[in-house]
């Protein structure tokens, strides 16, 4: 693993809990709208489920969440660790850059007017600062 892949597993992570942020809240409204079971004069089968339909996306929730609560954990390792790595560097500048690039997640653009510099100008402190970053003996890998 190179030094960018290992500062973008951030952003990646982030990706990862915003979906599993939307199927938490997909499944709680699937479980709010689904009516219980109904029940016919239709032959019964003894193996069949007889709980209420709700009954499985709330399940389905909490796995999510349980899930969602895992990779939270991991993201936030991860970004104290990468938060460490860029803080051994020694310019400002090249630690500003790096903080708002992977771990605030900001466009090249909007990290130029932060420090009143052109999109070279912050691109070139960038590379140079990818250069001399030293990933940690141990570094998390998600």
């Amino acid at each position: 693993m190179n030094t960018l892949e290992y500062l973008e597993q951030i952003y990646k992570q982030k990706c990862k809990l915003r979906y599993l942020e939307f199927k938490v809240k997909e499944f709680k409204e699937m479980a709010e709208s689904i009516s219980g079971p109904i029940y016919t004069n239709m032959p019964k089968n003894p193996n069949r489920n007889i709980d209420a339909p709700f009954v499985k996306y709330l399940k389905l929730t909490e796995k999510k969440q349980e899930e969602y609560q895992i990779e939270l954990r991991k993201y936030l390792e991860l970004k104290i660790q990468v938060n460490e790595v860029i803080e051994e560097l020694d310019d400002p500048r090249e630690k500003m850059i790096l903080t708002l690039r992977y771990i605030h997640h900001k466009n090249w653009t909007v990290i130029g007017k932060e420090l009143y510099s052109d999109r070279n100008t912050i691109r070139r402190i960038h590379n140079n600062a990818i250069s001399r970053l030293h990933l940690p003996d141990n570094p998390i890998i998600i």
